[in-house]
């Protein structure tokens, strides 16, 4: 009898861990609805305008010019949008945020984005984001001639490594 009771248990165990986890990645995919993703992963792509004309004005781009940086993002967007659409980045996510979040913190971060404050979440993040972004461009920037450096001391000790082994 024990080991009916545990051939059982072995079988049925699998199945009540699926059903947990279809459980949890349908809270998931809820969470995505109240957060609005769809929505905010298009309009992150629609403020990466924005970007170029940051970009533009630091590589110093002429009015004449601005034509090629106005097509450049329409084609940039369009790109993005078919290729990297949220259909795209879904299911991903959601093994992401299954594999990062137990479904009781599912649970929480769906009420909080019911909550007003959750609600101005979503609606300030693409803003966030491309402040985020522009700032780390800004950063990397000032940090690209000691990147130049670092990498040229490193091609130069390789070359001189693979000199001696020679």
């Amino acid at each position: 009898m024990k080991k009916l009771l545990a051939t059982i248990i072995i079988c049925i165990l699998p199945l009540l861990i699926q059903a947990d986890e279809i459980s949890k990645k349908a809270k998931i995919e809820k969470l995505f609805v109240e957060m609005d993703t769809k929505s905010l992963v298009n309009t992150i792509y629609d403020q990466m305008g924005s970007m170029s004309k940051v970009m533009a004005s630091r590589l110093q781009i002429k009015e004449n010019e601005m034509q090629v940086i106005k097509d450049f993002d329409v084609k940039l967007i369009t790109l993005l949008k078919n290729k990297a659409s949220w259909e795209h980045f879904q299911q991903p996510l959601v093994n992401i945020y299954a594999k990062n979040f137990s479904e009781n913190e599912i649970d929480d971060l769906i009420a909080f984005y019911k909550t007003q404050t959750g609600k101005k979440m979503i609606k300030k993040m693409p803003s966030i984001s491309i402040e985020s972004m522009q700032l780390s461009q800004q950063i990397l920037q000032t940090l690209y001639p000691d990147i130049q450096k670092l990498s040229g001391e490193l091609k130069a000790e390789l070359s001189a490594l693979r000199s001696k082994n020679k």
